[in-house]
């Protein structure tokens, strides 16, 4: 049995198109409080011992339903919207995920690590980050028609 979670003191809805760990940290740093602390508040887990090197967590690749459904209670944000914020719909298309370990299959990114990102876009949403950057055929911001950037880390969350 699931324990039962309370809601969220503040509720912000999240861009579209925005990744899931990106609105998080946008509402821990709303919220006033570590990062931790809204993964715990959310039922999701604050480290992954498997994660050897800097790379997403498993909850921002592939989300289980539990984790879904303890997320949407907590926040108001529909089911439908929080899958659609992490790599689950681009698995097998944009991405290989490993559902087993939920990580995507790192040699499958079209030869590079990290993310991209349009510094126009992070200036107008606050740092919010688009759940497409991360994919390895994004190169340009269709908005504001500029190449990505890019990031250094695989899992550069929001500023």
């Amino acid at each position: 049995m699931s324990p039962v979670r309370r809601t969220l003191p503040i509720r912000y809805a999240p861009y579209p198109g925005e990744a899931l760990d990106s609105w998080l940290e946008f509402l821990a740093a709303r919220l006033h409080c570590p990062f931790a602390d809204v993964l715990r508040a959310l039922g999701l887990p604050t480290r992954d011992a498997a994660l050897v090197k800097p790379m997403l967590p498993r909850w921002a690749v592939l989300t289980t339903g539990e984790e879904i459904a303890a997320i949407a209670a907590s926040s108001g944000v529909a089911e439908d919207v929080l899958v659609a914020m992490t790599l689950r719909r681009f698995g097998g298309h944009a991405v290989v995920v490993e559902p087993d370990q939920r990580r995507v299959e790192p040699r499958m990114l079209w030869g590079r690590a990290g993310s991209r990102f349009c510094p126009a876009c992070l200036a107008d949403s606050n740092g919010r980050w688009q759940v497409t950057w991360r994919l390895g055929w994004s190169f340009a911001c269709t908005r504001h028609q500029v190449l990505l950037a890019v990031s250094g880390m695989p899992s550069d969350p929001a500023p």
